[in-house]
């Protein structure tokens, strides 16, 4: 029989074994593998990233939103206050106003009062007081605003 190159003990014809084949195979599929997770965790962790950049991102305007309630919130409730404050003065001095502008529409309470009366006490009362009615008016308007 011709000698072969493989031997008995696992050899090969030119001094090398097979565990060591087997050794080298094992160490480069070891390297290819550890290669191949190194790569998917390094994509995994950059995709992590961009993921807690972009909750971050959510979260900041998040809390922009909830500021921006609150201060609404805040505003809203000075206005309140406000015009619980300054409700009963403004509506009386609407109505003193629409009394004293119905009265000149339906009696002509200046002409009444400057032309037909012969004192000039009433006709300056009447200009006074009706300067005054639309003054206190929009002097209320002006306290709300």
């Amino acid at each position: 029989m011709s000698e072969s190159k493989f031997s008995i003990s696992g050899s090969l014809g030119d001094g090398m074994n097979w565990q060591s084949i087997i050794m080298l195979v094992a160490a480069a599929a070891s390297f290819l593998v550890a290669l191949v997770n190194g790569v998917a965790a390094y994509y995994r962790d950059k995709q992590t990233q961009q993921e807690l950049w972009a909750q971050e991102r959510r979260f900041e305007q998040f809390k922009k939103d909830l500021e921006d309630r609150q201060r609404r919130l805040v505003r809203f409730e000075n206005v309140q206050e406000l015009m619980k404050q300054y409700k009963k003065p403004l509506l009386q001095s609407a109505f003193d106003l629409q009394s004293r502008l119905a009265n000149q529409v339906k009696q002509g309470f200046l002409h009444i009062f400057c032309h037909q009366r012969n004192s000039k006490r009433d006709a300056q009362y009447a200009r006074l007081n009706f300067c005054f009615v639309v003054a206190e008016f929009l002097g209320w308007l002006e306290v709300i605003r």
